[in-house]
């Protein structure tokens, strides 16, 4: 019987043409079949069928039709049959139910239906079968099962099954002792750790490390194509998901040794592209120490994978040839996540202790990479389809990361690069802040070859986050603070503002969004201290940041936790009502008002006098003092300034208590425990509130004295000539 006819596959137009003269020949069996009254003829009725109708060519209605005669009652009862002993024809049986089953398989629903799903077990004991040797009539059989279940694993409800102990050691085992069309077992692990990566490793952590293990040694130990091979695989496997355990393992020391063994080679590239890519997965899954050997101290193989990261990104983008670019992309992207890798732990890891050579080579090297990486976005700017292609965003996304650590290297090509950088984080933060909107379903249709997959997913990121460390530098200069603003910048990271505002009251689990406000306080700070023009020409933008900042003081100003956001907050919303003072829309509103009496008590609270009469931060704020000390300074200095430019501050001042706290702190301290730029922050402050209608006030509470204890001179000229 040549079940291979109900092979299942949607008809072309070429080949309906071709079958038109069989039509009615089909439609009488399918007749025959549908008027078959027991299992006899329905079975006859189907080997006619079988032999008339070609399952190349078979729509879903076809099929349909088939499966309304047949029904998973035919169906059982074939296996059933199959099963009893007495019967030397059993594995025919089986064989014509696996046969229907794989036919039916792509009918909607049905690959999740419970019935079909309880035959699970049964396709099971056909895989575990395949590890002896296969006769020929049960290779399509074994074939046929791995389509049927690759089908169903697409599939939510099934998937849940196949997640169990004992299929996922059936699998690998299959895979990893390669049973016949092995192949078939890795693709079904492939979907499963790609749907189900979290759950599969929780599960069968032994199982998976077994297989992992068993290929690694098989990679380490092999010097032929094995080798080669075994590096795909493994490239394959640990992509898969995001979710591989992070401690060091055998089998992790195993593909070290391999990696090392090829990168440390003269190898070609068709061998050398494989290795660079397991050595990126095998360092995104655990870390950069990964790279460093089971001693953490293989220096050299580190600067070694970095170098050849560096080259093959040059190799790949400065090349003139599309097509050869187009296909290291799977290359570039391992390369990109290196270097990313790579660059977060030179900058935030422990020190290496390498030498002023090695230091040298490495910057060089990488000032070289990402040089290619900024030519080959000048010339994609001018590709109108540049948002269609993701190798645009990825090389966006590393240089990213390097520009938040490196911004004086190439500085004039990033200048030349930024309005088309914006173009690009722009795009990324709507389409990422509209997907984190809705929960999209995950689709068979989305699980594409691995080296596509890991590019999209690398790509697939809010960038403009990724590049806010960057513009803390780049806002510091002119040149490139212009082009932000005339690109549309700061309306641009207003909403970037607003959105981790939102996220952040939300629940931000993992604390991002308050480091991302944080950053942006930064940037909105240069650009208010240095360029108040372009405050003045984006009013609108600024007031609805300054009454965001005042809501969110409201709500986190009296979180120690927050500390640093909060004073982050409180100086630049000082910095923009100096520079909006005379906006009558700011000045009078209330709430702005209040935000400014958070302020003061924030920086109130800043300093106490020890028992010994010190002058010390308050022990709430040691924790958090390295990081917001300077903006105790400039808050203050700010705050100077805008006491002669906004009528009603002043005497705010006076009413939150502040001025009197200072003066009382200052009464008691040693003045030798006032450190100098402290003291000349006091002077300054006082100055200015002498020079206000409080200025009696501030007297009667011993400004004079204070005045002379510090020798502030202008503060005590003020005093003076206001006793005159």
């Amino acid at each position: 019987m040549d079940t291979s006819r109900l092979d299942v596959q949607m008809e072309t137009e070429g080949e309906a043409s071709s079958r038109k003269g069989n039509d009615n020949i089909e439609e009488t069996c399918l007749q025959a079949l549908e008027k078959a009254s027991s299992d006899t003829e329905v079975l006859a009725a189907l080997l006619l069928v079988a032999k008339v109708v070609q399952a190349e060519n078979t729509d879903v209605a076809t099929r349909k039709r088939i499966f309304d005669v047949v029904g998973f009652k035919f169906i059982n009862r074939l296996f059933k049959t199959a099963n009893n002993p007495k019967r030397e024809d059993g594995p025919m049986y089986r064989s014509l139910a696996v046969t229907l089953l794989r036919c039916f398989i792509t009918i909607p629903d049905l690959a999740s239906h419970s019935k079909m799903i309880s035959q699970i077990p049964i396709f099971m004991e056909i895989i575990s079968g395949s590890k002896t040797s296969v006769e020929d009539d049960e290779k399509q059989m074994i074939d046929e099962t791995y389509q049927i279940l690759v089908t169903m694993a697409m599939e939510e409800e099934p998937r849940k099954i196949f997640c169990n102990q004992e299929i996922v050691a059936l699998l690998c085992q299959a895979f990893g002792d390669q049973y016949y069309n092995c192949n078939k077992a890795e693709e079904l692990l492939l979907i499963l750790l790609h749907y189900c990566g979290g759950q599969m490793w929780k599960l069968n952590k032994a199982q998976l490390y077994s297989l992992l293990l068993k290929l690694a040694r098989r990679f380490q130990e092999y010097q032929d194509d094995v080798k080669f091979e075994v590096c795909e695989t493994l490239s394959r496997l640990l992509s898969a998901s995001s979710e591989v355990p992070m401690e060091q393992s055998e089998w992790s020391q195993f593909i070290f040794q391999g990696v090392s063994d090829i990168l440390k080679s003269k190898v070609v590239e068709k061998y050398r592209d494989p290795a660079l890519r397991l050595a990126s997965t095998m360092v995104n899954q655990q870390g950069i120490g990964w790279a460093l050997g089971p001693s953490q101290l293989d220096k050299k193989f580190l600067l070694l994978l970095i170098h050849l990261a560096c080259v093959e990104t040059r190799m790949a983008l400065e090349s003139p040839d599309p097509k050869y670019r187009s296909s290291k992309d799977s290359v570039l992207v391992a390369c990109f996540s290196l270097l990313e890798q790579c660059i977060e732990f030179l900058t935030c890891g422990p020190i290496l202790a390498l030498e002023d050579r090695q230091v040298v080579q490495l910057h060089t090297a990488m000032t070289g990479a990402f040089g290619a990486v900024m030519y080959y976005l000048q010339m994609a700017q001018f590709d109108a389809a540049w948002a269609d292609q993701p190798l645009v965003v990825a090389a966006v996304r590393v240089l990213c990361v390097w520009l938040a650590e490196e911004t004086t290297a190439l500085k004039a090509q990033v200048f030349q690069l930024l309005p088309f950088l914006v173009k690009v984080v722009e795009k990324s933060f709507r389409e990422a802040t509209s997907t984190s909107r809705s929960t999209p379903q995950a689709s068979g249709s989305s699980l594409l070859p691995i080296s596509h997959q890991s590019l999209r997913s690398f790509a697939s990121t809010d960038l403009l986050r990724l590049l806010l460390p960057a513009l803390c530098h780049l806002t510091a200069e002119d040149e490139p603070r212009a082009v932000l603003v005339e690109e549309g910048g700061i309306e641009l990271l207003g909403e970037c503002f607003s959105h981790h505002w939102q996220r952040f009251i939300m629940g931000d689990e993992d604390g991002d969004s308050e480091i991302a406000m944080t950053t942006l306080c930064s940037v909105f700070l240069n650009v208010a201290l240095q360029d108040a023009e372009a405050v003045q020409n984006h009013s609108t933008v600024f007031k609805e940041l300054l009454c965001l900042l005042a809501a969110a003081l409201a709500q986190i100003v009296s979180e120690t936790e927050h500390l640093i956001l909060s004073f982050n907050l409180a100086v630049l919303g000082l910095t923009l009502l100096r520079t909006l003072a005379y906006n009558a829309d700011v000045r009078d509103l209330s709430a702005i008002k209040k935000s400014v009496s958070r302020m003061l008590d924030l920086f109130k609270a800043s300093y106490v006098v020890t028992r010994d009469n010190i002058h010390e931060v308050c022990e709430e704020y040691q924790p958090y003092w390295t990081d917001v000390s300077e903006l105790w300074l400039l808050g203050n200095q700010v705050l100077s300034e805008c006491l002669s430019c906004i009528p009603w501050l002043p005497v705010l001042c006076l009413q939150n208590g502040y001025l009197k706290h200072i003066i009382e702190l200052l009464k008691k301290v040693k003045a030798e425990t006032v450190e100098d730029e402290t003291r000349i922050v006091y002077s300054a402050l006082l100055g200015s509130v002498a020079k206000t209608e409080v200025c009696a006030e501030i007297q009667q509470m011993g400004a004079l004295d204070i005045a002379r204890k510090y020798a502030m001179e202008e503060v005590l000229a003020s005093l003076q000539a206001t006793d005159r």
